[in-house]
């Protein structure tokens, strides 16, 4: 059997993995407490493949219009396989399982620098463009 069909997803992103994951991917370590926060708050799965973990996505969403794709992290070693599609691809459908017929869900990301084109073949539209400026943030301290 091709590996990539023994992924599954479960509704749960373990605390150390996600910590693990973010720091191998050179993103800011975070607190425990704070880690537990985002999330409770959040919905979160990872990605199995042969029982282990092999990528993690977090979305906040609002319930109503807007859908924000915080996080998609995959484990370096099975990056190029197809995984982080799959990982997507499951982040898109979980936000449409939720939605009412008729409804419209603006799903939105920040991508890695030189990530854009990865999210471009779901159909996420790069910024600036004609209609929409440059996507903006800030990390606030304490």
């Amino acid at each position: 059997m091709n590996e990539i069909n023994e992924i599954e997803f479960i509704d749960t992103v373990d605390l150390e993995i996600y910590k693990g994951l973010r720091h191998s991917v050179g993103w800011c370590d975070l607190q425990n407490d704070q880690v537990e926060a985002l999330l409770k708050n959040s919905i979160c799965f990872s990605c199995l493949m042969n029982k282990k973990v092999t990528g993690i996505a977090r979305i906040l969403w609002d319930g109503g219009y807007t859908a924000y794709l915080a996080d998609v992290i995959m484990e370096e070693k099975f990056r190029g396989q197809g995984i982080g599609k799959k990982l997507v691809e499951h982040a898109i459908e979980e936000v449409k399982s939720r939605m009412q017929s008729g409804w419209k869900v603006r799903m939105i990301l920040l991508a890695a620098k030189g990530r854009e084109s990865f999210y471009e073949q779901f159909g996420f539209v790069s910024r600036p463009n004609d209609h929409e400026g440059c996507g903006m943030n800030i990390v606030l301290e304490k």
